[in-house]
Formats: C-alpha cells, sequence, structure tokens
C-alpha cells in the first residue's frame, strides 16, 4: 500500500513538472490572433486628392512565436491577400511577402519588448518592377496605424496609403466577415 502510494505521488510530482514546463513552453510560443476593422484612404502624396473612395479594411492578424511568423489575411473593398511576416533570426527585422508574389521586402519593428513592438518601418518592392512602398506604422490600446507610400521606379512618391484600424472581437470580425458587401 505504501509503495503504491509513493509510486501515485511520484507519477503526479512527475506528470504535474512536465505539465508546468509545457504550460511555459506553449505561453512563450502561443499563436496570438487579433482583429482589426477600419478605414483605408488612398490620395495624393500630400494628401490633397482622394483617389477613389475611402475602403473598409478587415483584417486577422496571427502572431506565431514558435515559428517565427506573422501572418495578416486582409480583406478591402472586393479585394482580398494574405501577407507573411518571417522573423529573420533572432532581430526585430521581418521578410515579407504576399500569397499572390506580388511584392516582397522587409518590416522593422521597434518599441516596446519582442513580439510586443509599438511601431515599424516598411520597405517593400513589387515584384513587377513597378515601384515600392515605403511607410511607418505604429500600435497603441485602440488599434493599428499606417501611413505608406507607392514610390515609382524614378523614386517619386505617387500615391499616399493611410489605415486606421480599431481592434476587435472575433465574433464581430466574422459577423463583418459574411456582411463584407
Amino acid at each position: 500500500m505504501r509503495l503504491s502510494l509513493i509510486f501515485l505521488l511520484y507519477t503526479i510530482i512527475l506528470f504535474g513538472c512536465n505539465n508546468l514546463k509545457l504550460i511555459a513552453v506553449d505561453k512563450k510560443s502561443s499563436v496570438i490572433t487579433k482583429y482589426y476593422y477600419g478605414s483605408v484612404v488612398t490620395t495624393s502624396p500630400d494628401a490633397t486628392i482622394l483617389y477613389g473612395e475611402t475602403k473598409y479594411s478587415l483584417v486577422k492578424r496571427t502572431t506565431d512565436r514558435s515559428n517565427n511568423m506573422i501572418t495578416e489575411y486582409v480583406i478591402q473593398g472586393d479585394e482580398s491577400f494574405e501577407t507573411k511576416l518571417s522573423k529573420i533570426g533572432k532581430s526585430n527585422v521581418f521578410n515579407a511577402t504576399d500569397t499572390k508574389n506580388t511584392f516582397g521586402g522587409q518590416v522593422v519593428f521597434t518599441g516596446g519588448i519582442e513580439w510586443d513592438w509599438k511601431k515599424w518601418e516598411y520597405s517593400i518592392v513589387m515584384t513587377d518592377k513597378s515601384g515600392k512602398i515605403i511607410g511607418t506604422g505604429f500600435m497603441d490600446n485602440e488599434g493599428i496605424k499606417t501611413e505608406k507610400y507607392f514610390m515609382d521606379i524614378e523614386g517619386n512618391k505617387i500615391v499616399k496609403i493611410v489605415e486606421k484600424l480599431n481592434e476587435i472581437e472575433e465574433r464581430e470580425y466574422n459577423k463583418k466577415l459574411l456582411n463584407k458587401k
């Protein structure tokens, strides 16, 4: 009986310690998904001329620390695309591409602690050689704000793109996803 009790206690301690270790690993390598909704305004570089109507943007942003990856599924108007950001080593620099291979480049994160960065800079090149996108973004308690410029191959700013996205709950995201048109 005593031997059975000791064995049971040993099993509980061993299993319990292993679970604690797994919880710590899972927490560090957790996958976090956040949802955003807001506006995308496209204008002339000086913002004096509006190009088209303001579009909505619906974003599902998944951060996967264990695979050093950030994936964004974005719906803007009638278009949708998926962007993948792959962390380079132990740096704050990510290679950026989309699943349609229309661009490639880098995003550099700053401000805050690792995986909870508050600011970033874009340096993206279009694969069709039509130009590049540069810009900045930041995250605060309300959501994400970005300011990007499309530049031609000579480096002239052609278009300014401003996004203001508020964080929303998953159920609101799903509701907007169903009613996107």
